[in-house]
Formats: structure tokens, C-alpha cells, sequence
């Protein structure tokens, strides 16, 4: 069993024609191949030029991959722990096999195979930026909501007592993690947070939330959410 993911890149030109023809090339602003590749089919000069100012055309990558150079190891691929297998920049894809936990399969089973696959998008830059150094502007502030799993619990639930802590695979947000279960008269200790925390400054009226359930069983009673 495996599931495909990518590793994205952005392939960028300043030219409207180079950009149409590289649009019509692709049929469509995706590009299914590696970034030494796509450096090939589109004139783009490798080595890629590291800071400066930004070139007609050229290509650039972000976390977790960037665009490794070639030659060389390529990036370690984490699944969900370092798997001793590399993507490189010049080869379109790499396997990565389902890891267990640490230590070997103790905690948790084998999960499937990462189809790993790089992949370009193709965008026009605006004109006025072409030859100039980008401005770097402060991160702005941002709001978070907490979660967690807790990848050293057991996989069966830590308690079904009133008042206690349960957590379980199944209200996990990932495959290998263990989340907090509500079950029947069981309840689990509510994490709480304030509009400030990781904001600062005084404290705000409103709030936008996004919050993540998952029902196994309703039974006879109704949800009331």
C-alpha cells in the first residue's frame, strides 16, 4: 500500500511569451518533473543562483526539500522519523518505505509507502520585480489553535474513568499518533487557551476557531454541537 505526495517548487518568468509557451508545453501551470529537469527544458542556467536579485527566469524551492544541488546526497525524507532514503533534485520521484515506531514497531505498525514526487508550478512574475532585490517584510501576527498527539502512549486508551485522561489512535490527526478520546461518561481534561496566547497585547472580543471531530457512534442520542 502507498500514497503520493509532492515536493513543490515554483518554476517563475518574467517574459509573457517564454510563460505562455512554457503554460502550453505543460497544458496546464504544472510541472510533473524534477527542478534540474525542468532547469533543461526551460533555459534556466544550473547551478540556480543563490540570493540577489531575481533573474528573468529561474526556479526556486521552500521547506522542508528546497532544491538540493546536484551533485550531491539530496534531502533526507522524514516518514515520520529519517528513513535513510534522499530526494535529489534530478531524479522526478522517490519511494519511501513505511517506518514503525522508536523503538522498531513497539508503539505503533508499519504505515504505507511515500510516493514522493517533485512538482513545479509555473508563474509570471511582475515586471517591476525582475533585476531588483526583494523587500523583507516582519512576519505579521498570527493566531493558533493547539493540538497534539502523543506518539509514546499506548495504543489502547490510558483511562475510562471519569476525570481522567483517555487517548487513542482513532482520535489521532495523523496515522501514527495518539489524540485525547471522548467516550460515553468519559471525559478528558480540556486544554485551554486564551485570545493572547502567542499574540500579546490586550485581549480581543472575538475569535475564529477551527475545530477538528471526528464521530464514531451516535447511537440513539443526538449530537448537539
Amino acid at each position: 500500500m502507498s500514497y503520493t505526495s509532492y515536493a513543490n517548487y515554483v518554476i517563475y518568468f518574467s517574459d509573457a511569451a517564454e510563460y505562455a509557451a512554457a503554460i502550453a508545453l505543460c497544458g496546464g501551470n504544472g510541472y510533473g518533473h524534477c527542478p534540474f529537469t525542468a532547469a533543461a527544458t526551460f533555459g534556466i542556467p544550473w547551478p540556480l543562483p543563490g540570493g540577489g536579485a531575481m533573474a528573468a527566469k529561474g526556479i526556486y524551492g521552500y521547506a522542508p526539500y528546497g532544491i538540493p544541488a546536484v551533485p550531491g546526497p539530496g534531502v533526507e525524507v522524514d516518514h515520520p522519523h529519517p528513513s535513510g532514503f534522499f530526494l535529489k533534485s534530478d531524479v522526478d520521484f522517490v519511494d519511501v518505505p513505511g517506518q514503525g515506531g522508536i523503538p522498531s514497531g513497539i508503539l505503533y505498525g508499519i504505515g504505507p509507502t511515500l510516493h514522493l514526487v517533485w512538482w513545479g508550478t509555473l508563474v509570471k512574475t511582475v515586471p517591476e520585480a525582475v533585476g531588483t532585490v526583494p523587500t523583507q517584510a516582519a512576519i505579521p501576527k498570527r493566531r493558533w489553535i493547539s493540538g497534539f498527539e502523543i506518539p509514546g502512549s499506548s495504543t489502547a486508551e490510558l483511562s475510562t474513568s471519569g476525570g481522567g485522561l483517555g487517548y487513542c489512535k482513532d482520535s489521532s490527526r495523523t496515522m501514527t499518533g495518539n489524540g485525547q478520546v471522548i467516550r460515553g461518561a468519559t471525559f478528558s481534561t480540556p486544554i485551554v487557551k486564551s485570545t493572547t496566547t502567542y499574540y500579546g497585547g490586550a485581549g480581543k472580543k472575538t475569535s475564529w476557531e477551527r475545530f477538528y471531530i471526528r464521530v464514531n457512534n451516535l447511537g440513539a442520542n443526538e449530537l448537539d454541537i
